[in-house]
């Protein structure tokens, strides 16, 4: 009984704490690759590069480990925005 107690009452403590400085840095990260890697496919393209499928699956790759990133970290909607804004300003710039 007392493990569970301890369990219940450390479970709303892990919570409260989100990610930590590195998680957030990390998830950055993934969020700025990713639109760095779509706004390079995007430019492929355009220019009926033949290396665009290979961008494309390197992209969808990067997908899949940050979502994985993302499930393991179970980071919060704030985290993700503020991790967002970083790769909005990649994809404004994309040309």
């Amino acid at each position: 009984m007392k493990i569970k107690r301890i369990i219940l009452l450390c479970f709303p403590i892990v919570l409260a704490c989100g990610l930590s400085d590195q998680e957030k840095e990390t998830l950055k990260k993934h969020y700025i690759e990713t639109a760095t890697k779509q706004c390079e496919c995007n430019q492929l393209k355009a220019k009926a590069d033949p290396g665009y499928s290979a961008c494309v699956r390197e992209y969808e790759q990067n997908v899949r480990y940050m979502e994985a990133f993302l499930d393991v970290t179970k980071a919060s909607e704030t985290d993700k925005k503020q991790a967002a804004l970083e790769s909005e300003k990649i994809t404004l710039n994309c040309k």
